[in-house]
């Protein structure tokens, strides 16, 4: 609930905010998002936003 409401805090809207969480809490890496929410937070996070076409750039096989 810490991880949640610091997201909320930050001004996400619930369900990002419960997405940013759970992100944070499973120590992922990249959480792939096309939601101008997470790719405009200025402040760095503990794992890194990116657009699915920059995904699929940076680790099509």
């Amino acid at each position: 609930m810490a991880l949640y409401a610091k997201y909320v805090s930050r001004n996400l809207k619930s369900a990002d905010a419960l997405i940013a969480a759970y992100s944070e809490w499973v120590k992922a890496e990249l959480l792939v998002s096309e939601n101008r929410d997470f790719l405009a937070l200025s402040t760095p996070l503990p794992f890194r936003v990116v657009k699915a076409a920059a995904f699929l750039r940076e680790f099509a096989v």
